[in-house]
């Protein structure tokens, strides 16, 4: 299950990184709304990773 956690991380992390830019960019919004869609972006990459169970030690 860790390694669930570390894609689920890498995936947000790319999308926080890609989301700014996108927004600046493409919909061209101003430096609020790409700092708030990276925030957004981060905190649910957060949640994400928080949410992936943790690895069991396979006792039921």
């Amino acid at each position: 299950m860790h390694a669930l956690k570390a894609i689920v991380a890498a995936v947000g992390g790319l999308c926080t990184a890609v989301g700014p830019v996108l927004a600046d960019n493409v919909l061209d919004w101003s430096e609020y709304g790409t700092v708030a869609s990276a925030l957004a972006l981060a905190a649910g990459t957060v949640y994400g990773v928080w949410r992936v169970p943790n690895k069991t030690d396979g006792a039921a």
